[in-house]
């Protein structure tokens, strides 16, 4: 009945159109979130990137950016599909603040294409996300890393632990905090399971970096609590001159595509 119910669906998605969750245009798939349009205009980062922090690098630039050069984490590298930007950083902030979950999977696809051309994993990995606090959970209703997560890991055929880091307290907004601030509100709020992480090497997900420093703060319990080494993954990276600009309302946001 496999094939029966996929044929119903696509015949009453040609009847019966969904809306692209980025621009609202018509789409004729019922398992397409987005319509073709914004898929492929998603700016990614290129071949050229740096090996530490997953950032895109200018063509011919060296393996490693300028900050990373000096800068020491508890993970050992990050990647990510690109700049928080554009039509990456909609579907970003649809999938949280409009609860569209479906963009899930297609950013989750986005990762593991970056993942699969950085090839630097090993494939023994266990895919854990970056949790969020019991408030946070109770408002948004979901986990986005959770989500994202439990697709990327079938993806790419690895274990998904979602419980082996916990968020044990709420922190204020750290928006407008700058790294060592955030890195100081982040003290004592993750703990790690130790039977699901020691011995593992861990592929730690979010869905943006922007300082680094939750992801410095997850990775440092993980290691204390015996895993053999922490990678980093997320959706998107924040330019440095991004880092101050609001993202305004998620409403604002998503509709502004329509008008470009």
């Amino acid at each position: 009945m496999g094939w029966l119910a996929h044929a119903v669906s696509n015949l009453t998605a040609i009847i019966v159109p969904t809306n692209c969750s980025l621009c609202g245009s018509a789409i004729f798939d019922a398992t397409a979130p987005i319509c073709d349009n914004c898929l492929e205009n998603i700016v990614l980062w290129g071949s050229f990137r740096c090996h530490k922090c997953g950032r895109g690098l200018p063509l011919g630039s060296n393996a490693v950016c300028p900050e990373c050069s000096s800068k020491r984490r508890a993970y050992v590298y990050a990647i990510s599909a690109g700049p928080y930007k554009g039509r990456l950083r909609k579907m970003i902030i649809a999938l949280k603040a409009v609860k569209a979950t479906s963009l899930a999977i297609p950013i989750a696809e986005l990762m593991a294409e970056a993942i699969r051309m950085d090839g630097r994993l090993a494939g023994d990995e266990i895919v854990v996300p970056v949790p969020v606090s019991a408030d946070t959970l109770a408002g948004r209703g979901f986990n986005q890393a959770e989500l994202i997560g439990d697709s990327l890991a079938k993806k790419l055929g690895l274990d998904f632990k979602p419980r082996a880091l916990k968020k044990v307290r709420s922190t204020p907004d750290q928006a407008s905090l700058s790294r060592l601030y955030r890195l100081r509100n982040l003290d004592g709020c993750f703990s790690a399971k130790e039977s699901l992480v020691s011995g593992r090497s861990i592929l730690l997900l979010d869905d943006v970096i922007t300082t680094g420093a939750t992801a410095q703060a997850c990775a440092t319990v993980l290691r204390a609590a015996g895993a053999r080494k922490v990678v980093l993954a997320t959706a998107a990276f924040t330019l440095s001159d991004d880092r101050t600009v609001p993202d305004g309302s998620a409403t604002e946001i998503l509709h502004s595509g329509a008008q470009r």
